[in-house]
Formats: structure tokens, C-alpha cells, sequence
């Protein structure tokens, strides 16, 4: 009777253990087409401060690869619908399209007050793949366009920068003033190494010639001291004891 309990308990543990397993399976599963499965969503954006635009975002984990779209603008009772197509090979996660909205007849952007007058509805119908390239299908919309304006404007909703933008605009003028100061610095380097080079050849190559009994000549070609004199005679008497000291080394040398 014992082991009739344990084996009956045993198969009741095989049985829940493998439901487990079979369950946490399942999970890892859709935890894995998750991680990899794009999502492109609709939305409208302001990109001024009275001008709206369609944005088409990648909110998903995976990339959308070869998205192959077309974005219909339902016009109002009196309008016609504008259908443009659109195609691109790779949205990565996070990545943002955005598109400008029908433009008027005189050929500007229209403000999102008449944007919305005119159009009543956007959709947005077509394709991708994923990166293992399973297909999926899309269709997404923003149904009530004048909803949408109205809505942003009793709630007084404005168009403002990104925080990245206004941070790097605000670091430009002190980063221009650091690296006009930094160019000066090196400029002046530049010409004092420059200075300090040539001077410290000047004086070297003066100093040669000073001590082999040549004259010292200037950089407009004149010659800057004298050959006669007392300091012509110390020239000579240099000129012969360099003379000599040459002579005897190769002397020396031939003797050897």
C-alpha cells in the first residue's frame, strides 16, 4: 500500500514537473519573439510651433527590415485622399520617420488647424519582416485627426525643443569660445617653438663658424663682423689649430 502511495505520488510530481517545464518553454518562447519583434506605431508630433507631422516610431525590441508602406490621408467630406508610398530597408528600435503633412495649394506646409480641417484621418498600411524574417502585417491609424488638434489646443499643448537640442545649444557658444582659445594657445606655441628653434640655430651655427674662423653672416646676406684686426688674427690663429688638429688625428690614423 506504501509504495503504491509513493509511485502514485511520484507520477503526480512527473506530471507537474513536466507541465513546468512545457509551461516555462512557452514563456521563453514568447520572451524570445518579443526581444526580437519590431512594433511600428502612428502618432502625430509637432515640429514647430503650429505645425504637426506624422511620425511612424519603432517602439519595438526587434528591427522592422524591409518595411514597405503607404501612408493615406482620408480627406473631409470635400477633400480627395492623398496615398504616398514609402520604402526603406532598415528601422532599428527607437528609430523615428517623420513625415510632413499634404501641402496647400500655394505650396506651404499647412498650420495643424487646417491640417486638421482638412484631413480627417491617417493610416498607415503595409508590411515588414523581422529579422529572422517572419512577415508581419501593419495598419495603424490616428482615426479623429480634428479630435486630436482640438484637444491639444484646450489643453494649450506647445511645441518645445528636445531636452538634447536645447542642451546642445546651449553648450555651442562656450564650446566656440574654448576652442577659439585653444587655437590661439597652439598658434603661439607653434610661432614660440618656431622662435626658439630658429634662435637656438642661429646661435649654434654662429658660434661654429665663430670658432672656425668664419664670418658671421646675417639673414640679409651681410656679413656681420669684420676680417681684419685683432679679432681677424685670433681668427687665423684659430683656423690653423683646427688645421693642425685635423692633420695630426689623420696622422695618426695613417701611422696606425
Amino acid at each position: 500500500m506504501t509504495l503504491d502511495v509513493l509511485t502514485g505520488a511520484l507520477a503526480i510530481f512527473t506530471l507537474l514537473l513536466v507541465a513546468a517545464t512545457v509551461y516555462m518553454g512557452k514563456e521563453m518562447r514568447a520572451t524570445r519573439r518579443l526581444s526580437i519583434q519590431p512594433q511600428l506605431v502612428l502618432d502625430l508630433t509637432m515640429i514647430s510651433k503650429m505645425v504637426a507631422a506624422i511620425a511612424l516610431t519603432n517602439i519595438g525590441a526587434g528591427a522592422a527590415v524591409d518595411v514597405d508602406l503607404e501612408i493615406i490621408f482620408t480627406a473631409s467630406a470635400d477633400g480627395e485622399d492623398v496615398k504616398r508610398g514609402w520604402r526603406t530597408r532598415l528601422i532599428l528600435p527607437g528609430e523615428r520617420h517623420v513625415f510632413m503633412p499634404p501641402l496647400n495649394a500655394d505650396g506651404h506646409v499647412p498650420a495643424f488647424a487646417d491640417f486638421a480641417q482638412a484631413y480627417r484621418a491617417i493610416r498607415v498600411v503595409g508590411s515588414f519582416r523581422n529579422r529572422f524574417g517572419a512577415e508581419h502585417e501593419l495598419d495603424e491609424a490616428v482615426a479623429d485627426v480634428p479630435t486630436a488638434q482640438r484637444l491639444g489646443a484646450d489643453a494649450m499643448h506647445v511645441f518645445e525643443d528636445r531636452a538634447a537640442d536645447r542642451a546642445a545649444e546651449r553648450l555651442s557658444d562656450p564650446l566656440k569660445t574654448i576652442a577659439q582659445s585653444l587655437e590661439v594657445l597652439v598658434g603661439v606655441g607653434h610661432s614660440k617653438d618656431t622662435v626658439q628653434r630658429v634662435s637656438m640655430l642661429t646661435r649654434s651655427r654662429s658660434a661654429a663658424r665663430h670658432f672656425v674662423g668664419l664670418p658671421n653672416v646675417t639673414t640679409d646676406g651681410f656679413v656681420a663682423d669684420q676680417w681684419w684686426g685683432p679679432e681677424g688674427h685670433q681668427r687665423r690663429e684659430r683656423q690653423q689649430r683646427v688645421a693642425k688638429w685635423w692633420i695630426g688625428r689623420l696622422v695618426q690614423r695613417w701611422l696606425a
